[in-house]
């Protein structure tokens, strides 16, 4: 769902005048853009079959649990 937004700021930044890419080449930015996309759909494809295998409300708490764990480690 990412992949719309980074693409956006791409465009806008190559279309800026002041487009800088602190040193990174356009080959590299688009092999960056490729491999973000490739993860977010292999991590969709991977959340899909946990959801289809687990209880709807089961899935739910563990990624509950999992967000507010991560969130409390940001508190420390």
């Amino acid at each position: 769902m990412s992949v719309p937004a980074v693409v956006a700021i791409l465009c806008l930044e190559l279309l800026g005048e002041g487009a800088s890419f602190g040193g990174v080449s356009p080959v590299d930015l688009i092999m960056m853009e490729t491999i973000v996309f490739l993860t977010g759909l292999a991590s969709m494809e991977a959340l899909l079959r946990l959801a289809r295998g687990v209880p709807f409300w089961k899935l739910c708490i563990v990624l509950a649990l999992v967000a507010i764990t991560f969130g409390m480690l940001t508190l420390l």
